[in-house]
């Protein structure tokens, strides 16, 4: 069995150091995800001052897949450790909303399977 302390010696010698990593989201900032956020804004915008909003509901589902992504690696000493992983997925919750200028009128949660 190999120790603690032999796994650090041996690390060291290549100049490694055990970091926390910063999780970067594949799509988050993408040119595709930063110009579709900007168009809905636009068309979002446009349909509230053409009726004051007092005509509009909108109806948005949302998913969320929680996950325990790693929180450990390796990086050379002096850098910081930034990796995009994929994370092990243990559920979906869906969220659905319909929603008025006046608040949200109703709401929905929902859990499913990772697999659903």
């Amino acid at each position: 069995m190999v120790s603690f302390k032999t796994i650090e010696r041996t690390i060291d010698c290549f100049h490694f150091s055990l970091e926390r990593i910063s999780l970067i989201p594949e799509r988050e900032n993408t040119l595709e995800t930063t110009y579709s956020r900007k168009m809905y804004e636009k068309t979002f915008l446009r349909l509230i001052i053409e009726d004051d909003g007092n005509n509009y509901f909108f109806v948005d589902k949302l998913c969320f897949q929680l996950s325990i992504p790693r929180t450990r690696d390796r990086s050379l000493r002096g850098t910081r450790e930034t990796t995009t992983l994929p994370g092990v997925r243990s559920t979906n919750i869906d969220a659905c909303a319909i929603i008025s200028k006046h608040g949200i009128l109703h709401y929905k949660l929902e859990r499913n399977s990772p697999s659903s």
